[in-house]
């Protein structure tokens, strides 16, 4: 994505949060991130003034910016990657590529986590859904 990428040349620190924003609106909560006022919307959210916003906004259309998502597609492609989400987990010199948004449990697994609760069933007796007995991966 364009606008991730003129993020990372212009406001490094910033990356996490607005990937982590961008995510949430398409993953989790089925909003736009194709149209520039949505992302304009998730980058405030996730902390940039609207100025700043709108100046990656127009950044995106230039050629640096598009040399810089080439490069990180390029890298992408030598992970073998082959569509959206992909995280690659680096450990012990190794790494895992895990594919969709549901894959936590795994990357857990993969970082040594000993215990990591499910983020897709409730566990609230109070709600009508739960499940009898908290369930967790080990």
């Amino acid at each position: 994505m364009q606008f991730l990428s003129s993020v990372e040349m212009e406001k490094p620190e910033m990356l996490e949060k607005v990937s982590r924003e961008l995510w949430m609106r398409i993953w989790s909560r089925d909003e736009d991130i194709t149209e520039s006022q949505s992302i304009q919307t998730a980058a405030e959210k996730a902390g940039l003034s609207e100025e700043v916003a709108k100046c990656l906004l127009e950044k995106c259309s230039t050629e640096e910016v598009k040399k810089k998502l080439r490069e990180t597609k390029n890298t992408a492609c030598k992970y073998g990657t082959f569509g959206l989400p992909i995280i690659v987990v680096h450990v012990d010199n190794q790494f895992d590529m895990l594919f969709d948004s549901d894959r936590m449990e795994l990357l857990a697994h993969l970082l040594g986590e000993l215990e990591i609760l499910s983020p897709y069933h409730c566990y609230d007796s109070s709600c009508p859904t739960a499940l009898p007995t908290c369930q967790t991966y080990h």
